[in-house]
């Protein structure tokens, strides 16, 4: 059973931003996999390892194309981005008992969930023009 199970709805209708999401949601999927294995604290630092360098990509990708729309809330929605890099960094630095790994799991769903259905769903319309 999958942790997040992506649908539609999750979609912002941005081929290359929803792809990046499904990629980011596929790694948040395989850390609880390994979690539910008992393996948690050993996959913990390569798994933010892997989200932090791939949620950069996604960043300047979306950014980029915030830019090009110019979306009014540019300024307020990379601030959002800068802390969930810190905050994943600050996750990357702690010890990783078994409650912490569920702490970190758990924040990543509902970041990224969150994010997605929230402050992504406010520039969408913007970008969607750079695409008609």
């Amino acid at each position: 059973m999958l942790y997040i199970i992506w649908n539609k709805e999750n979609d912002l209708g941005i081929p290359i931003i929803d792809e990046q999401h499904r990629g980011i949601v596929s790694t948040i999927n395989s850390f609880q996999y390994f979690v539910r294995q008992g393996r948690g604290p050993d996959v913990l630092k390569p798994t933010l390892r892997i989200l932090e360098l791939y949620s950069h990509l996604h960043f300047i990708t979306e950014e980029a194309l915030m830019r090009r729309a110019e979306y009014p809330d540019y300024d307020d929605h990379v601030l959002l981005h800068g802390r969930l890099m810190e905050r994943t960094r600050g996750i990357a630095r702690e010890e990783t008992s078994d409650e912490e790994v569920e702490q970190a799991l758990k924040f990543l769903r509902d970041w990224w969930l969150g994010h997605i259905n929230t402050q992504d769903r406010k520039y969408a319309p913007a970008v969607k023009k750079l695409f008609a």
